[in-house]
């Protein structure tokens, strides 16, 4: 008997360490590498994409202050040419640094004798204020005022003569005589004097002797052999 234990005893211990092998060992997984890219990793969650809001950026509030504005220059105005038709018309015509305006004007001649105008700037020379009235004396001293028709304002003055031809007035026939290099003595006078006599209709209506001592007194003008009518 005691050789059977003795032979059971190697054998159970033999059993006993082949039943702890067997116990079963826990195993270990290493966790993949930041660096791996073959390891299976967690696939990132999609993120909303933001859309800008239309959102109107406010509109910042200016103060709108005027430009400085230069000293207004003043009026200037210069006389162009001035004519006429007798005993119908006149008209004369400024020269304006500013185009633009209202304006009438009014002429005064014999220290009584008043004429108005009407005034508008040329369409097309729109510096030229021309200005229409009624008629006034041929080759005598004129003088003019031009007024603001918005204020009543003389906004120039100055003086001028109006130049034209002055017909002969109908039915007039004038005798005219030379009275230098003549053969009467009386009537070397000197050059340019004349003695005339004019009838009109058949009707005396003026003499003179000498027009060198007595100048001629009607706004139209006699003729003669040596007669140059005026320039236009």
């Amino acid at each position: 008997m005691k050789k059977s234990f003795a032979f059971f005893i190697p054998l159970i211990l033999t059993i006993f360490l082949l039943s702890a092998c067997a116990v079963p060992q826990p195993t270990y997984t290493l966790a993949p590498s930041a660096t791996d890219t073959t390891s299976p990793s967690k696939e990132p969650q999609p993120m909303d994409t933001l859309t800008p809001t239309m959102t109107e950026a406010p509109i910042p509030t200016t103060t709108e202050t005027p430009a400085p504005t230069g000293t207004q220059a003043p009026l200037v105005f210069s006389v162009l040419n001035a004519s006429g038709q007798y005993q119908m018309s006149s008209q004369f015509t400024l020269y304006a640094n500013t185009a633009g305006g209202n304006y009438s004007a009014s002429a005064t001649y014999n220290g009584s004798g008043v004429v108005s105008y009407q005034c508008k700037f040329d369409v097309f020379m729109t510096h030229q204020l021309v200005c229409n009235g009624g008629p006034v004396p041929f080759n005598k001293t004129v003088y003019i005022k031009l007024i603001n028709s918005d204020t009543n304002e003389v906004v120039y003055n100055n003086t001028m003569k109006f130049a034209g031809f002055v017909p002969t007035p109908t039915g007039m026939d004038c005798q005219v005589e030379p009275q230098w290099n003549g053969r009467i003595p009386a009537h070397q006078q000197g050059v340019n004097c004349f003695a005339m006599t004019c009838m009109q209709n058949g009707v005396f209506f003026y003499g003179n002797n000498n027009t060198c001592e007595n100048p001629w007194p009607f706004d139209w003008n006699f003729y003669h052999p040596l007669y140059t009518p005026p320039a236009p």
